[in-house]
């Protein structure tokens, strides 16, 4: 196992979760030209996704401490 800030010849990513945030990452990795695996304990929309727990919402990427 390579730890956090060690570099290694490989391109070989495995993001584990397939939630909105390790769908991200691993969208992000394979655009850089990283090979990405992407696993998770359960099938596609068995967890937050189910409920639409994991939405994203345009006005929760706005500070609500501005002005107006």
């Amino acid at each position: 196992m390579v730890g956090i800030g060690r570099r290694t010849d490989s391109n070989e990513v495995i993001v584990v979760g397939a939630g909105i945030v390790g769908v991200c990452c691993a969208l992000q990795l394979a655009e850089r030209g990283l090979s990405v695996t992407v696993i998770d304990r359960k099938p596609p929309c068995e967890e937050t996704s189910f409920g639409n727990a994991g939405v994203i919402s345009p006005w929760s990427c706005v500070p609500q401490s501005v002005p107006g």
